[in-house]
């Protein structure tokens, strides 16, 4: 997937910025705002799936898969 569908598809998803977006290992490595909250994840470039999301450690929230966006 083109770098301009990836961002498209990250802002329709809810997130009002993308601070960073890069090819890693085969997968989108993206970290954005989204409702006020810096988040970071990898999404798979063949299927839009988020296969891996990390927060910020004071949200106490544990790694979700295979989340569509």
């Amino acid at each position: 997937m083109p770098v301009e569908q990836v961002i498209a598809k990250v802002l329709q998803s809810g997130y009002s910025l993308i601070s960073k977006l890069e090819a890693d290992d085969g997968r989108w490595e993206v970290e954005g705002i989204k409702n006020g909250k810096r988040t970071n994840f990898h999404a798979d470039p063949k299927s839009d799936v988020i296969i891996a999301r990390s927060w910020p450690t004071n949200l106490r929230c544990c790694s979700s898969l295979s989340l569509s966006f």
